[in-house]
């Protein structure tokens, strides 16, 4: 991370947590830092609906989030300070929802479909029918010529 970054990074947390009792801490309890999260960080996840979530899927998230904002991997890979994409690609995790959704953008792109994009739900479903008749239509094994 550049230094300018880290500055404007410090700055904008300052301001958006200043601490209305006066202390310096962004994570306290009556001004007092909180020293171990990890009892608080599960029960707070256990009441969500989210049991054994770790405090480390925060950085998941992060990634996932800038990828889908579309910020490029470069730009992602500097703002969390990963130095190899070998590591960008460990946080970087691929859903089945990002795969679909790359299926209707490379079937949109080259015209296989000509509608806007339906709810996610439908869209796995229309690019498969799509597909089945796409390859109906271009490979029919009984109009192929015969080999013999």
């Amino acid at each position: 991370m550049t230094r300018a970054l880290r500055v404007a990074k410090i700055s904008a947390v300052e301001e958006s947590t200043a601490c209305s009792l006066g202390c310096d801490y962004i994570f306290h309890r009556n001004a007092q830092p909180i020293r171990e999260a990890s009892s608080a960080w599960a029960s707070t996840c256990d009441r969500a609906g989210y049991r054994g979530m770790l405090f480390h899927d925060l950085r998941r998230t992060a990634v996932r989030n800038l990828v889908r904002a579309g910020v490029s991997e470069h730009v992602a890979m500097q703002i969390r300070g990963h130095k190899t994409r070998a590591i960008f690609g460990r946080y970087h995790i691929v859903s089945e929802t990002d795969l679909r959704e790359a299926a209707w953008r490379l079937a949109a792109w080259s015209g296989a479909v000509h509608a806007e994009p339906a709810p996610q739900e439908q869209r796995s479903t229309r690019i498969l029918q799509t597909s089945i008749a796409n390859q109906t239509a271009t490979i029919n094994p009984r109009s192929a010529p015969s080999e013999h």
